[in-house]
């Protein structure tokens, strides 16, 4: 049995609250559409233009971001690591 509820709540003022995530959900979701049709016609682009394969193209933009991605999760990480130890240096 689940504990959240499967309809909106009766009061104004909850549904209106709701109702502007919801407009928040779907302007990420318009995001994510046209990132993915960039990233379409980027590898498009350079199949066209230069006769690499958008598979292979795809693969190192995925490495160079997996590289970028890991970059700034570990700074972040270090980042609250050091702000920890301040408090627990300044104990």
């Amino acid at each position: 049995m689940t504990k959240y509820m499967k309809e909106l709540p009766s009061d104004n003022e909850s549904r209106k609250n709701i109702m502007a995530q919801v407009d928040t959900i779907v302007d990420a979701m318009l995001q994510i559409d046209s990132a993915k049709d960039l990233i379409k016609d980027s590898k498009t682009y350079v199949q066209d233009k230069y006769g690499v394969c958008g598979t292979y193209v795809n693969s190192i933009a995925q490495i160079k971001y997996d590289i970028e991605y890991n970059e700034r999760k570990k700074a972040e990480k270090i980042e609250a690591d050091k702000e920890l130890l301040d408090l627990v240096e300044n104990l």
